[in-house]
């Protein structure tokens, strides 16, 4: 599989919609590059948190499942923006090409609803 792109909807410090946090990779070697603190490796978590449901907390040096980690999955600006009684989700989605030229879209969705 060739992976062409990673989309993002408010998942982590990627706040907006999948068209305005996503990264098209061309063949070959592709670098991700930037300063620290910059969301890379916030990167490595979305697409290990589609493949693997979890998600790698840098303070404890350990991964942790979804049901762990829970709505911190969702950007802040994302939650802080919506209503009472409203739902919010982090989305990824990483969009790979077979040997045989298949196209597979591979999701995973967290949604909360806001409460208070």
């Amino acid at each position: 599989m060739i992976i062409n792109s990673l989309s993002m909807k408010n998942f982590q410090c990627y706040y907006g919609e999948h068209e305005s946090n996503k990264l098209n990779f061309t063949d070959g070697l592709n670098l991700i590059i930037g300063d620290n603190g910059g969301g890379k490796s916030k990167l490595f978590d979305a697409f290990y948190w589609v493949i693997y449901d979890q998600i790698f907390l840098s303070d404890t040096r350990r991964m942790v499942s979804t049901e762990q980690y829970k709505d911190s999955l969702i950007s802040d600006k994302a939650k802080s923006e919506c209503q009472v009684g409203e739902s919010v989700v982090a989305e990824v989605i990483i969009e790979a090409k077979s040997a045989q030229e298949r196209i597979y879209k591979l999701t995973r969705i967290y949604k909360a609803k806001k409460l208070g």
